[in-house]
C-alpha cells in the first residue's frame, strides 16, 4: 500500500464540519467567493475509482492532516 500524507497548517477545520467536508457542493466557509465545494468530493470520487481512501484529522486552530492510502 502507498500511504500519501498531506499535512496543511492553516486554519484547521471544526469538528461539526468534518463529517461533510467530502460532500458535494459543501463548503465550510463562505470566506472564498469562488469557492465552489467540488474540491475534496472530486478528490474522493477518484480514490473510490482504484479502491483507494482519503481520511483526515483535523484541529481548529493547528492545520489538517489528510491520509491518503492507495493499494498496490
Amino acid at each position: 500500500m502507498i500511504v500519501l500524507r498531506i499535512e496543511y497548517n492553516g486554519l484547521g477545520i471544526d469538528e461539526d464540519k468534518l463529517p461533510n467536508i467530502f460532500t458535494m457542493f459543501f463548503r465550510g466557509t463562505d470566506t472564498m467567493k469562488n469557492d465552489t465545494g467540488l474540491g475534496l468530493y472530486i478528490v474522493k470520487l477518484a480514490l473510490k475509482k482504484i479502491n483507494a481512501e482519503i481520511q483526515v484529522e483535523s484541529e481548529k486552530g493547528k492545520g489538517s492532516t489528510f491520509t491518503v492510502l492507495i493499494p498496490i
